[in-house]
């Protein structure tokens, strides 16, 4: 009986609905692309009742928007084909399962524009999360402002935090004119240095990956205690002694604490130009 029990349970439906989580796995994230357009990721939203869709450059981080008069998978190619006109074909389009995107109709728009088509799962949105950041930012912005197109010019012609680039900088290598006073001679194209350009948007994704694993995960909700050794000669950084590690010491931010998983335990540590990841290996 006992068996059977096991058996029926396992084909339950509803208990696999809900399961326990997994553990939290590291953050792997993608490497930074060498051009703008070479790598885009594309959603569909709702805001204030209309469908929209859109698409975000993973290099300049130029957001394209389109409002959508169905949810038809027609209506999404003819709007990503209008994205594709004004700005070029990408290599990599990533999208979530969604029916629009997963339809034959999709397919072959990705077939007859030569573009690889990645489709994500809809439960891990992390997976898409430069689309996800995207729309949290278009939606934060028309909220704050009533003139829709105006808000994402606002957004294209601001610097990016550590770029020191404006998204057009870095898509269309000038600035746009805005209602703000700007002298002629900052409108003139400008060729930007596209190894400085990678090296900053992969720094960020290294932090951004440093603060995705520094979450506790499910079954990792605990923080280790821990000695503090010394001062570490980086600011604001310490050497502490957390006696369950194969090393006899790690670099650790802050005197909180090391947070350790499973089998990883990632210390930060930080100065005021930069962010370097150690992760040691530790066993069960």
């Amino acid at each position: 009986m006992t068996a059977q029990i096991e058996e029926k349970v396992s084909d339950c439906a509803i208990c696999h609905d809900y399961v326990a989580a997994q553990q939290k796995e590291p953050l792997i994230p993608s490497q930074a692309p060498d051009l703008p357009w070479v790598e885009v990721a594309s959603d569909i939203f709702t805001f204030s009742g209309d469908n929209n869709i859109l698409s975000i450059d993973y290099y300049s981080k130029y957001i394209e928007v389109t409002q959508l008069k169905d949810m038809s998978a027609h209506e999404t190619t003819e709007c990503l084909e209008e994205h594709f006109s004004r700005q070029e074909i990408p290599e990599k389009l990533i999208t979530y399962c969604g029916s629009q995107y997963a339809s034959a109709k999709f397919q072959t728009f990705a077939k007859n524009y030569d573009f690889k088509h990645v489709l994500v799962s809809a439960k891990h949105p992390c997976v898409n999360g430069e689309a996800e950041a995207a729309v949290k930012i278009v939606k934060s912005l028309w909220r704050k402002n009533e003139d829709r197109h105006k808000s994402l010019l606002t957004y294209r012609t601001t610097p990016l935090p550590t770029m020191n680039l404006s998204p057009s900088q870095m898509c269309m290598a000038r600035r746009l004119r805005t209602n703000l006073p700007m002298s002629c001679n900052l409108l003139q194209p400008e060729v930007n240095n596209q190894n400085e350009v990678k090296r900053r948007l992969q720094f960020n994704k290294n932090k951004q990956k440093c603060n995705y694993d520094r979450k506790p995960g499910p079954g990792s909700r605990e923080w280790k205690p821990a000695v503090v050794v010394r001062h570490h000669t980086t600011w604001r950084s310490y050497v502490v002694d957390t006696g369950t590690l194969k090393c006899n010491s790690c670099i650790a931010f802050g005197i909180r604490g090391i947070q350790q998983n499973k089998c990883v335990t990632q210390t930060i540590l930080q100065n005021r130009d930069y962010m370097q990841t150690f992760v040691s290996r530790t066993q069960q």
